[in-house]
């Protein structure tokens, strides 16, 4: 009954009467082959991802069971006692003898020069495209306006929106490689109660 269906057989995703093949990749998967091995519980058509200023959608499977584990990531026993700061995390493991300090993704390439030219260029590119929004001492003119972009602006607009993409996923990646790390250290996990928004501010 559901309106987006996954067919197993076929390798489509099914939406109406829109078949659609799924794009997998050439070289196997261990860890979509355990996926597309278990139930397909329901398909939802979610996940839009702007990758080179054009917009690709995501079809999410949801699963029964559990998650694949490498053998590369394996699971400690004992406890493991985390305090999180804003910037950085303490881990302590007494079991397997650890105790350190680290920063939040300190592998995390810099690219703030970078970003900082496409801004001003982007800034330059809009006051170009439209001066009668703004007034003679460079602020913005209050009341109704109306934006014209050009294409050069747009496409500034990608390489800016990229850059940051890159550096999310990036940043998604570190974080996972360090549950992984403190994973292998012990399978209880304790740490304190925090407020995030008190972190933020």
């Amino acid at each position: 009954d559901a309106v987006i269906r996954w067919k197993a057989d076929t390798k489509t995703v099914e939406w109406n009467r829109l078949v659609l093949p799924a794009i997998l990749p050439r070289k196997p998967d261990a860890v979509i082959e355990h996926g597309l091995q278990a139930r397909v519980k329901y398909v939802r058509l979610v996940v839009r991802r702007k990758i080179n200023g054009k917009n690709r959608f995501y079809v999410q499977l949801v699963c029964e069971g559990l998650p694949f584990r490498k053998e590369k990531h394996p699971i400690g026993s004992g406890r493991v006692g985390l305090d999180i700061g804003p910037s950085t995390i303490a881990i302590v493991a007494p079991d397997a003898q650890r105790a350190e300090l680290r920063k939040f993704c300190a592998e995390l390439k810099p690219s703030q020069r970078e970003i900082r030219r496409l801004q001003r260029k982007f800034d330059r590119q809009r006051r170009a495209n439209n001066p009668q929004n703004y007034n003679p001492d460079g602020t913005i003119r209050a009341g109704k306006k109306t934006w014209v972009n050009s294409k050069r602006y747009e496409r500034t607009r990608a390489k800016l929106a990229e850059i940051y993409r890159k550096r999310a996923a990036h940043r998604k990646s570190l974080h996972g490689q360090l549950v992984n790390y403190i994973l292998s250290l012990g399978n209880e996990i304790k740490l304190e109660k925090l407020s995030y928004k008190a972190l933020q501010k």
